[in-house]
């Protein structure tokens, strides 16, 4: 059986249909205006929205048996979101920021899925202890990605003139999209933890290369290697321009 709850207007709804033993998903909505989401787990795993508790599960449901789907749903605004997740939480997170533009912080659960949507969406990913190994979409406009530390994430900026810049990169996928593009490589690019960047969607994860695509703007540190055709800022020794 599959179990929808649902927080619509306000109320929250509880939907059940049958699906032979498939995920649990629990979904919470934001209004029209500008919504603050945070999704934790601290003895429970917990939604708020706006300060107000909406969701509050068990930690049980973090068994990976348990198949639990959590989705934030940011709708118009200015949405902010909030995830701290351990990993050893296994559950699957989808948030989707709608129209606006939204703040994504996220550290931890595994393998989540960020949507920005329209807007001029901000991206905050991963900390000092937390890797990110997710995957995080700008869609329209001007997006920024931050990243301290991914580990097998993928990255896409989709439409509009976006900007990459990060720490640590353990071989990660970054998609630029349409537009021209900025990748700041960071300080610690290092041999096997480095990223690649594509202008298209295809391509196996990679170590520590820049691939990007057409009339993209990259800044490098005297360990990054540099593939394609683009203005490059570089370090004044040790950069690798193919």
């Amino acid at each position: 059986m599959k179990w929808i709850v649902t927080l619509l207007l306000g109320q929250l709804f509880l939907f059940l249909f049958p699906t032979f033993g498939r995920a649990t998903t629990y979904e919470v909505y934001g209004t029209s205006g500008s919504d603050t989401f945070t999704l934790a787990l601290f003895g429970t795993i917990f939604v708020t929205r706006n300060g107000v508790l909406e969701l509050n599960l068990d930690s049980s449901k973090c068994d990976s048996s348990a198949n639990t789907v959590i989705k934030l749903y940011g709708f118009d605004g200015a949405d902010d979101f909030t995830v701290s997740i351990p990993d050893s939480c296994d559950i699957s997170c989808k948030v989707y920021g709608g129209s606006g533009g939204d703040v994504f912080d996220v550290v931890g659960c595994d393998g989540i899925a960020l949507y920005g949507d329209d807007g001029k969406d901000k991206f905050y990913l991963g900390s000092s202890s937390n890797y990110f190994n997710g995957e995080a979409y700008g869609g329209n406009q001007n997006d920024e990605f931050h990243d301290y530390f991914l580990q097998y994430a993928y990255l896409s900026g989709g439409n509009g003139n976006d900007a990459f810049s990060g720490n640590i990169r353990d071989y990660a996928l970054i998609y630029g999209g349409e537009s021209e593009d900025y990748f700041f490589g960071g300080p610690s690019e290092t041999e096997g933890q480095g990223v690649y960047v594509t202008n298209d969607d295809t391509g196996p994860y990679s170590g520590d290369e820049f691939y990007y695509g057409h009339f993209d703007t990259i800044y490098c540190d005297s360990t990054d290697q540099v593939f394609g055709l683009a203005v490059v800022h570089g370090n004044v020794f040790g950069d690798c321009i193919n």
